[in-house]
């Protein structure tokens, strides 16, 4: 996968660090950074604070030792705590000119869509389903139904999609993919809406699917319900 050269902020994610790595080197090749001016900030224990956000903010303010660029790699991205995601927004926003910034993660929908939306996202796994034109539109139109829902019809919803979890995964997956994507242009065009307060909800209820016990019916209750209070 190619990258944008006039973006300073990267996801790279994957499920084999070597390959994450390389990627990494790949890029700061590109601008001839030097290993003296690489760092890499990677978790004493289980999360990612605020104090390893302000590590980073403080070396990407920095000059270089050699060369004009300097990189700042943050391994297991995934985690970060949300204060930690919500103190690197500005960073990420509006890097120093000769600063990169890479996220290393092997799950991108552990961070923020705010955050997602902000940088350009490299996968290193096995080629990513690509979006269809057409599944695109039925996401958005997916969207704007949630919210227009009935309380009965949002409990109906919620009921039909607890009969297959792996495919609600993959519905909410593929929303947060397109949602975050639309959500950049929101942002770059200065008129965030809509998408910055459902994808947090998306991506909560994703996260619990995946990674806990908790019933599913009741969570997807609890997202449809949110959103049509919205």
């Amino acid at each position: 996968m190619s990258y944008n050269a006039s973006v300073n902020s990267f996801i790279i994610t994957g499920n084999n660090l070597l390959l994450m790595e390389e990627k990494v080197q790949e890029i700061c090749q590109k601008y001839t950074i030097s290993s003296f001016d690489i760092t890499a900030i990677k978790p004493d224990g289980t999360s990612l604070g605020i104090d390893d956000v302000k590590k980073m903010q403080t070396k990407a303010y920095l000059k270089p030792l050699k060369g004009d660029h300097k990189a700042i790699v943050l391994h297991n991205a995934e985690n970060l705590t949300i204060p930690a995601q919500n103190a690197m927004l500005k960073l990420l926003e509006e890097p120093p000119a000769n600063t990169l910034i890479f996220l290393l993660t092997n799950n991108v929908y552990d961070l923020l869509p705010t955050i997602i939306s902000r940088v350009q996202i490299l996968s290193v796994a096995a080629s990513q389903h690509e979006i269809s034109d057409d599944e695109k539109k039925e996401i958005i139109k997916r969207f704007h139904t949630w919210q227009m829902q009935t309380i009965p019809d949002a409990l109906k919803t919620a009921e039909q999609m607890t009969k297959d979890k792996e495919k609600t995964l993959k519905t909410l997956e593929d929303s947060l993919r397109l949602g975050s994507e639309e959500l950049r242009k929101e942002i770059l065009s200065e008129k965030e809406g809509f998408l910055s307060t459902i994808l947090p909800l998306l991506q909560k209820t994703y996260l619990t699917l995946k990674n806990t016990n908790a019933n599913p019916r009741l969570t997807l209750e609890a997202l449809f319900l949110q959103i049509i209070n919205l």
